[in-house]
């Protein structure tokens, strides 16, 4: 059985994002509402939901954070628009092969700019061929490096590029400016162990984003490598379903869903989707799911930690997150592969991440990723 707050998290989107009536009344603690909210999301949702809803008895404090929250959201997205459509111009006028990638891009595409997405800050896909340009430029325009060891940031600006991109693992970097604008900066789009298998290639051959590529972003993000574990990845689901569902041949994207090893991914996100939030969804789509073996453990799972609602950064958290990846990976996975593959990646310092407690000569791979296990226990503890 769901927490009330989960509950009223599904029905604000329902009703924002399905057009849903409704008369039902959880009763909420609003403690604990708070605190889920932020892992969750969707304030922009919540403010419209408890805006137009008078059923709920909302605290005055909580109705002015949310409505504040969303003034901030607006301007905050207006001026990541702004400059995301900057940096667009500039980059294209080098030649670079480069599109937006999530964050804005699902506000512009999905969402049709109504301001019911969260945003934190602008990504931007790279090919791995224009990724040093990329950064340059970014350099070039008055952004510098947002990294955790910030010793990295002392040296010079041509080594700084050339660390990054052969940093052992690093597939993204991040950018700040003195506006406190925040780019997320991606020549890949997941670590080498993990056991995903997209050909992205196909993305910077496009205009603008397919709703196809719009759903590979989508699922790999939220569906792969966050497990549904957040009410923000059903609201986006919805959001793209509400635009393109019609438009998709689901056939071809099941079978090409299996090429990329996101099938199961795929099948329990719409699994949910179906059980919580009634999502009229098309019948090859439910053909498809008709198909697939139950899922029902996962989604429990899943369920438990949309309740517990804590961040996979703290240690407990984090074991529960792996153990949710784990089951919702498709037949061909190897957890041997899996596990090999991340210690292989942590054998080496990373000089990106945060510092380690000890770093030891490369030819101790042993030493050095025990290292990072005994850094990463401390700072969680």
């Amino acid at each position: 059985m769901l927490s009330p707050e989960i509950r009223v998290f599904i029905q604000a989107i329902k009703c924002e994002l399905m057009n849903e009536s409704t008369t039902e009344v959880n009763s909420v603690n609003y403690v604990a509402l708070q605190q889920k909210l932020w892992f969750h999301s969707i304030r922009p949702v919540l403010h419209q939901f408890f805006e137009r809803n008078t059923n709920y008895d909302v605290p005055i404090t909580i109705k002015e954070e949310l409505a504040t929250y969303r003034q901030t959201q607006t301007f905050v997205s207006l001026k990541y628009s702004h400059e995301i459509n900057r940096l667009l111009t500039i980059f294209r006028e080098k030649n670079l092969q480069v599109i937006p990638y999530k964050g804005v891009l699902f506000l512009q595409e999905l969402y049709g700019n109504t301001q019911l997405r969260e945003l934190g800050d602008m990504d931007f896909l790279f090919h791995p061929n224009s990724a040093a340009e990329g950064m340059k430029t970014l350099l070039q325009e008055g952004y510098k490096f947002n990294t955790i060891d910030k010793s990295f940031e002392e040296n010079p600006a041509d080594s700084l590029i050339d660390i990054a991109l052969n940093a052992s693992g690093q597939y993204e970097i991040s950018f700040v400016n003195n506006d406190f604008l925040h780019i997320d900066f991606h020549w890949g789009l997941y670590y080498g162990y993990l056991p995903f298998s997209i050909d992205f290639d196909t993305f910077f051959n496009e205009e603008k984003p397919t709703p196809e590529t719009l759903l590979w972003m989508l699922l790999l993000h939220h569906g792969g490598k966050e497990n549904w574990v957040r009410m923000k990845h059903f609201a986006d689901l919805i959001a793209f379903l509400n635009r393109f569902q019609s438009e998709l041949d689901w056939g071809e994207i099941f079978k090409t869903a299996k090429e990329y090893r996101l099938h199961k991914q795929l099948i329990v996100g719409f699994r949910l989707l179906g059980k919580h939030f009634d999502y009229p969804i098309s019948e090859s789509i439910g053909t498809e799911l008709l198909r697939y073996p139950s899922t029902e453990k996962i989604e429990l799972l899943i369920e438990k930690y949309w309740d517990k609602s804590e961040h996979w950064s703290t240690l407990f958290p984090r074991l529960r997150m792996e153990r949710i990846f784990v089951k919702i990976q498709n037949e061909s996975f190897s957890k041997w592969g899996y596990f090999s593959g991340f210690y292989k990646t942590y054998t080496k310092p990373n000089p990106l991440e945060q510092p380690r407690l000890f770093n030891f000569p490369e030819n101790y791979p042993t030493l050095n990723f025990l290292s990072k296990v005994l850094t990463y226990l401390v700072r969680k503890f």
